[in-house]
């Protein structure tokens, strides 16, 4: 079976105009801009727990109320993060018949590092 983890996340930045010496105005490039946003994005997906969405503060904040209406006609809602992690304040869907969501992955135990057995002489 296939599972996803998606992250969402918006960037108010707004592309820098610069004007050269041959006094020409020139746009900023936009991936400046879309890389730090994907990073979060990325952020978040990875601590999503499997087949759920996790969306930032900002993501959250440019839903629509249509949106939010279609999500509840699906069986869905959007709840918001009861703890804080590293990631900040962060929203999540979830079903709406589910009891105590988890929205975070489980992270691993790290491994125990031992060191190598000495021979005996």
């Amino acid at each position: 079976s296939m599972s996803l983890r998606i992250g969402l996340h918006t960037d108010s930045s707004v592309p820098v105009v610069l004007r050269g010496k041959d006094k020409v105005e020139r746009q900023y490039p936009r991936s400046c801009y879309f890389s730090d946003t994907v990073r979060k994005a990325k952020s978040l997906s990875d601590m999503a727990a499997d087949n759920r969405t996790i969306l930032s503060r900002s993501a959250r904040c440019r839903l629509s109320a249509d949106v939010e209406a279609e999500l509840q006609h699906s069986g869905l809602q959007l709840l918001v993060s009861d703890a804080t992690s590293n990631i900040g304040e962060y929203y999540f869907v979830a079903q709406t018949t589910e009891v105590d969501p988890k929205p975070l992955r489980e992270q691993p135990m790290p491994k125990q590092i031992t060191a190598p057995a000495q021979e005996a002489s």
